[in-house]
């Protein structure tokens, strides 16, 4: 038991040797590591000491060389600065002038307060001051450089954006000036072309299923083309749509707060157009005359101030012109902008602008052959009116007649100067010299073809005609008329119209029979319509 006592002593003396071994191998690496952190710390600042010591003496034996590159740099960074304001200069804006010489008298200013520094500077006597000062200087003289360069060049572009802002500005609202101006500059020749319209009204009546009695009114446009005088009255034309009127009772011209009561004066039935007559009474008649009279007495003062004693009828009527109907052969055309006036959208007083877009040719009539032109406009069944120009004379007439050829929905137009003879001898309540015959122009290719230099298809003749009576038939070719070569239908009818009613003409007519091509003298006594 003893033995076992001892060395388990033994044991624990052997462990307690070989825990105290371990502890001051442990121990003594961590004593040598603080011994070398020491010694570095200690070789460190004697190095560094060392190195600014040595530093100290470079700088010292350097500084004459430093002034130099110094002074160097800064004549350098002066020159720069001018060259760079001397070739700015010619390219800004001329109220930017002022701005670019301030800005160099600012620098001027500044280099000499850095001059007067840097001399200050070295009239000290610490070197050291003087490094400083010479260092200061050129940094100050960069950033002055720096700064105005980058003001000028911001100020050149904020001047350039304001000026191209206030540019478009303007031309802005001179673009919009001038739309304005366009558009009241229409509504003033729609203005004065209005002074020769008026409302018609045409009434109809008639007994409904339950045996009542009723009144229809249609009202539509009518053109003022003049005055008819008699001894004792005073009457007014009106030029109307004769499908409009030719079923009414009755017919007036509505002018202020009276209604005219008118008669059919003239029609043609083939262009659908009619002149009425309306009597304007007596009393009306004087109270124009006064109202004229004193009409011509209004100077600083409005008509309403000096004439409100007069109707409106007075007003209106007085304030009427006669319709300016230009014609020739330049007056209407594709690519005219023209004004519908009346009531193209069957409402009355409607206005509507738009661009003749074509023409389809001729529409031939009894005797006759017209011009249609095709607007971009819409209109509808009812609607009627005139077109005018930009000078405010009217040019052509609101037709519906192309419908049956397909119904377009487009506006079309009658060309005022296709039917001036027609409007002339429908004023003065003359009778057109009557021949019967619908008629188209031949192309020359086809008349070439069958030897003549001249001539018109007769597609129709009327039943009952002169023509008709005469001998002529469809499918003949007219190529003279009382030796007159006939080139197209306008041709026929300006012959027609140089005859009068019972003239006998001589027709030669190229007709053909089969295969068998003759051509035939026929004689025709003319009538009126």
């Amino acid at each position: 038991m003893a033995d076992i006592k001892n060395n388990k002593e033994e044991k624990k003396k052997e462990e307690a040797v070989g825990y105290k071994f371990m502890q001051e191998k442990v121990t003594h690496p961590k004593r040598r590591k603080v011994k070398k952190y020491l010694l570095i710390t200690v070789y460190v600042l004697v190095m560094a000491v060392v190195f600014g010591f040595v530093s100290r003496l470079i700088f010292e034996y350097s500084k004459g060389a430093a002034e130099k590159i110094l002074n160097a740099k800064e004549d350098e960074g002066q020159k720069n600065t001018s060259k760079t304001l001397s070739a700015i200069t010619p390219t800004v804006p001329a109220q930017q002038v002022a701005t670019t010489e301030s800005t160099t008298e600012k620098k001027e200013v500044e280099t000499k307060t850095v001059s007067s520094t840097q001399t200050t500077s070295e009239s000290s006597t610490s070197e050291v001051a003087e490094s400083e000062a010479a260092s200061t200087a050129e940094s100050e003289i960069t950033t002055v450089s720096t700064s105005y360069d980058y003001m000028d060049r911001e100020q050149t572009n904020t001047s350039t954006v304001s000026t191209v802002s206030t540019d478009m500005s303007n031309t802005e609202e001179q673009s919009v000036d001038m739309l304005v101006d366009a558009y009241m500059g229409l509504r003033r020749v729609a203005s004065k072309a209005s002074s020769s319209l008026v409302s018609v009204m045409a009434v109809t009546g008639g007994e409904d299923w339950l045996g009542g009695e009723y009144e229809d009114e249609i009202e539509t446009t009518g053109v003022f083309i003049g005055e008819k005088k008699y001894e004792k009255s005073t009457g007014m034309l009106v030029l109307v749509s004769l499908s409009k009127i030719q079923n009414a009772n009755s017919i007036y011209v509505s002018i202020g707060d009276e209604r005219l009561l008118s008669q059919l004066w003239a029609y043609d039935q083939d262009l659908d157009i009619a002149m009425i007559y309306a009597e304007v009474p007596l009393v009306y008649t004087i109270e124009l005359a006064d109202y004229k009279t004193d009409l011509k007495s209004v100077e600083n003062n409005t008509e309403d101030d000096l004439l409100e004693g007069y109707s409106s009828f007075v007003r209106e009527y007085a304030s009427l012109s006669p319709a300016d109907i230009e014609t020739g052969k330049d007056s209407i055309g594709v690519g005219m902008p023209v004004i519908i006036l009346g009531n193209p959208y069957g409402y009355m007083d409607s206005m509507q602008l738009c661009m003749i877009v074509g023409k389809s040719g001729y529409k031939y009539v009894t005797d006759n052959a017209v011009q249609l032109f095709y607007t971009d406009a819409i209109t509808t069944l009812e609607g009627d009116g005139v077109a005018v120009n930009t000078a405010g004379s009217i040019v052509g007439f609101v037709s519906h007649m192309a419908e049956e050829e397909g119904g377009s929905v487009c506006c079309t137009l009658l060309s005022a100067e296709s039917i001036k003879d027609i409007l002339a001898k429908l004023k003065g309540k003359e009778r057109e010299v009557y021949f019967g015959v619908i008629a188209e122009d031949m192309p020359k290719s086809v008349l070439s073809s069958k030897n003549l230099d001249a001539g018109i298809f007769v597609s129709e003749v009327v039943t009952a005609s002169p023509a008709f009576e005469g001998g002529v038939k469809a499918g003949d070719i007219i190529t003279e008329i009382s030796g007159e070569k006939v080139t197209s239908v306008k041709k026929l009818h300006q012959i027609l119209d140089s005859c009068k009613k019972g003239d006998e003409v001589s027709v030669t007519v190229h007709r053909v029979v089969r295969t068998n091509e003759s051509d035939e003298m026929l004689r025709v006594i003319l009538s009126e319509r």
